[in-house]
């Protein structure tokens, strides 16, 4: 007599995630203690997952209208509906990036919204995205980013409004909006920001000159030539001559904020970049703060020179002045 084969049922699996980002932190095939929302679902992808044959980077949770569900990432990004509560941006170490970044140049009076790369890449599995689209599953309808600008320590001194749409926001990278409306309401540094959060993390940051964008989409790998004439307010570098060398001071506070993280190496060469003369190389410790670094027996003329510089010279500009 033969006796019937019993089916087992699907087995269920536990997927536990950001509920910000959608990035899955963990799989298991039983339900367990965790601090990160889950869904349970007998989807065979999650077994997959599971055992290693599918790239759990890959993959992501989804806010649907049916609710939460497993799907492989894309370009489409979902993004969770503002909360109801303001909360006010925490200020954020320099070395630290946020979703969003807000960064306010105090003596410039810009101020730039970024978004960071490292989160696009967890929701979508892309570093870059020129067409990105928002939650197709809702008709396309998404909030948007509201900046509220107050007075520091008071939260009922509403300065300015600033409204992003995501989608530009995540396209783009970056964007920058001028403030010189506030020079006569009050410093920039005294502003603070509330925000509805859609993304999990925002950071505010202060810095005195704007030298280009914090965010950047890709490295540049080309050389900076750069001519020792700048005709600005603000050269980074002045360059004066003594009676045995050279005075080179840096006309700034922190180093930081010019992404001079180390050593500077400059690389002296006629208008021909190929034509190399000699190098000068400052110390990170006599860098920024006003100081300056002597450097003597230099057997080219500074002033007549091109400065070769690499990618952390991009933003930099030197000036010659008597003293």
């Amino acid at each position: 007599m033969k006796t019937a084969i019993e089916e087992k049922p699907p087995h269920n699996y536990f997927v536990y995630y950001d509920e910000w980002t959608g990035e899955i932190q963990q799989i298991t095939n039983r339900q367990k203690n965790s601090k990160w929302p889950f869904i349970k679902t007998r989807d065979e992808v999650a077994s997959k997952l599971l055992m290693g044959v599918l790239n759990i980077s890959k993959f992501q949770v989804a806010e649907l209208l049916e609710g939460p569900v497993l799907l492989p990432k894309s370009d489409v990004v979902r993004i969770k509906r503002a909360e109801e509560v303001l909360s006010s941006v925490p200020f954020a170490k320099p070395d630290t990036l946020s979703d969003i970044n807000i960064i306010l140049y105090k003596q410039d009076w810009k101020m730039e919204v970024n978004f960071s790369q490292d989160t696009l890449y967890r929701m979508t599995g892309k570093r870059y995205s020129n067409q990105t689209v928002i939650n197709p599953e809702l008709g396309g309808e998404y909030d948007k980013i509201q900046l509220f600008l107050i007075k520091d320590n008071d939260p009922t001194y509403l300065i300015n409004t600033i409204e992003i749409d995501p989608v530009d926001l995540i396209s783009s990278g970056f964007k920058v909006f001028e403030l010189d409306n506030l020079r006569n309401v009050c410093a920039l540094g005294d502003v603070r920001v509330l925000t509805k959060r859609i993304f999990k993390s925002y950071g505010l940051k202060h810095k005195d000159y704007f030298t280009g964008g914090e965010f950047h989409k890709r490295k540049s790998i080309k050389r900076q030539h750069k001519h020792v004439d700048f005709a600005g307010d603000h050269p980074t570098f002045i360059i004066s001559p003594t009676n045995t060398g050279y005075i080179i001071k840096s006309n700034f506070q922190n180093p930081d904020e010019y992404k001079l993280f180390n050593d500077l190496t400059l690389y002296f060469t006629s208008d021909d970049p190929n034509s190399f003369l000699g190098k000068i190389k400052i110390p990170k410790t006599i860098i920024g703060w006003e100081q300056e670094f002597h450097c003597d027996d230099i057997p080219f003329d500074l002033k007549s020179s091109r400065i070769l510089l690499g990618e952390n010279g991009k933003h930099l500009t030197f000036k010659y002045e008597e003293l």
